[in-house]
C-alpha cells in the first residue's frame, strides 16, 4: 500500500470526507506517481508540487509498497 496526501483544493479528490489522507493499493507493484493520479482523477493542472517519501518527484516517479506521496495545488493569495 502507498500512503497518499493531498492539501488544500486536492483533498476532494482523493477523499469524499475531507480527509487529507488515504492509501492507494498498488497490489505489490511499483507504480509511477501518474498512475495514482490517473486513478484518483486528479487534474494535472491542480498540482503544483509533488514529494514522494519528502522528496521532490514527478508524474514519472516510480514508488512502491510503504512510500508516501503527497500533492500540493497551486497557492493562491494577493
Amino acid at each position: 500500500m502507498i500512503k497518499v496526501k493531498a492539501f488544500a483544493d486536492l483533498t476532494k479528490y482523493i477523499s469524499k470526507d475531507g480527509k487529507f489522507e488515504t492509501f492507494f493499493d498498488n497490489k505489490g507493484e511499483s507504480v509511477k506517481v501518474k498512475d495514482i493520479v490517473d486513478f484518483y482523477n486528479i487534474p494535472l493542472d491542480d498540482i503544483k508540487i509533488i514529494l514522494v517519501n519528502g522528496k521532490d518527484a514527478d508524474l514519472e516517479t516510480e514508488v512502491s509498497d510503504n512510500d508516501t506521496v503527497t500533492f500540493f495545488s497551486p497557492v493562491g493569495g494577493g
